[in-house]
């Protein structure tokens, strides 16, 4: 049950709910020409960056001046909301905030724990490239040594599951990696089999795992509890046997992380892909049945995750999982056949409402699969690599023993302006009651 703290917050959490949607709408009957520049503003940025995708030399630089000039008009337009209801921003701002501190501590769940961490043999992996170099500069490994952990520092070209493996038959009763989200999978292929706590030290860019499962991840010294945490029984997916932590792209987003020139230039790397595409007038073989069994030729992008992500709300939430131990597979697929609609779906995705595009799609699923005349190119959490059709993803229910600091939150902090129902759940928080999820 919820605590007497919880209940006041879910109460607070409701009376900010009011207050925002009363200044909303004034605000919003007040500053009709505001709101309308800056639509505007957003159709132009629309429309020139479909065209600017089409276009070629100076005709690109034309149109990519346009979009600049529309969202000047957005910004301009929301700077002249601001100058001219100072006040009715503000109480926004700070009622969104409010929301989003107290809604999120009022629906916090406690976490299942299994057992409590006893490792007379822990090990813990350090990649120091990792994040620019966030473990080295955190001296991550001095200070796991000096709580009597056995450290290894990776080289390039280690064979991270070998090394796990290695380790578990040495004797190793838990195993951390202290990396990025590339790093993880390997390590759990080995710990997973084993039965061995994980432990992930978040010392990547992202950190999309440590996230989901609700680790501090601006704490990388305060992750290494976790060797005397508490451990937790999450799901992990797999494709073709292969163990993957977070989510596997095919189509689009493979295709543009391929490129080496990714790293450097995302946005650029992504137009030329689809410049590519447009010119070539190919589509992806990808072939697939959707959620009521109607089977589809092709895809621009299909997301296959361990656990479903949030694909709506605020933008803060977009990406993250509520939580990792659903016992289902994330699916999600885009079908957009010219570059207006991939330009369309970006601008819907970017505004927190992919939901609404025609070509979007997503549900759950115990088991997906994909077909392909040829070899499929797979981004498996942030890293491509090619594997034979058909691939078979499937997920692995409550199988994954993952260590965590012990009053670790269960899954990440989450605004309640992007859940549905979120009212009738604090309403019950409020008065005491369990709500339904």
């Amino acid at each position: 049950m919820h605590t007497v703290y919880q209940r006041i917050a879910a109460g607070a959490t409701l009376v900010f709910f009011a207050v925002f949607s009363v200044v909303a709408v004034l605000l919003a009957l007040s500053s009709i020409p505001s709101l309308l520049v800056a639509w505007i503003g957003m159709v132009v940025v629309f429309f020139a960056f479909s065209f600017e995708l089409r276009a070629a030399g100076s005709t690109r630089i034309a149109w990519t001046v346009v979009a600049g000039i529309g969202a000047i008009m957005v910004v301009g337009a929301i700077i002249w909301l601001g100058l001219s209801s100072p006040w009715g921003l503000l109480i926004l701002i700070l009622a969104v905030a409010a929301i989003g501190v107290l809604g999120s501590y009022a629906l916090r769940q406690p976490a299942p724990v299994v057992a409590l961490v006893s490792a007379a043999h822990p090990v813990l992996f350090v990649n120091p490239k990792s994040g620019g170099g966030k473990a080295a500069d955190a001296n991550i490994a001095d200070l796991a040594r000096q709580r009597g952990i056995q450290v290894r520092v990776l080289d390039r070209g280690d064979d991270l599951t070998e090394l796990a493996a290695d380790a578990i038959a040495e004797g190793a009763d838990a195993i951390g990696v202290a990396g990025g989200d590339g790093s993880l999978g390997y390590v759990a292929t080995a710990t997973i089999p084993a039965e061995v706590p994980f432990i992930c030290i978040p010392a990547g860019t992202r950190n999309h795992f440590a996230r989901d499962l609700g680790l501090n991840r601006a704490d990388i010294v305060g992750a290494l509890d976790a060797f005397d945490g508490e451990i937790r029984m999450i799901d992990y997916a797999t494709v073709n046997g292969r163990v993957f932590l977070n989510v596997a792209s095919l189509g689009l987003y493979a295709e543009t992380v391929s490129d080496p020139a990714y790293r450097d230039a995302k946005l650029e790397t992504l137009k030329e892909t689809l410049r590519s595409l447009e010119a070539s007038g190919e589509r992806f073989d990808l072939r697939f049945s959707d959620e009521g069994g109607h089977l589809h030729e092709t895809a621009d992008l299909i997301m296959v995750s361990s656990g479903r992500y949030e694909i709506k709300g605020p933008p803060g939430d977009i990406g993250k999982r509520a939580r990792m131990d659903s016992g289902f597979l994330g699916v999600m697929t885009l079908d957009a056949p010219n570059p207006a609609a991939a330009v369309e779906a970006a601008t819907l995705w970017a505004a927190g409402a992919i939901n609404r595009f025609s070509g979007w799609a997503q549900w759950e699923a115990l088991a997906f699969d994909v077909d392909s005349g040829s070899t499929v190119s797979i981004g498996i959490d942030g890293e491509t690599v090619s594997m034979e059709p058909p691939l078979h993803f499937v997920i692995h229910e409550g199988a994954f023993p993952v260590a965590v600091p012990r009053g670790t939150p269960y899954g990440p902090r989450v605004s309640p302006l992007g859940s549905v129902g979120v009212i009738g759940q604090l309403w019950d928080i409020m008065l005491g009651k369990q709500p339904k999820p």
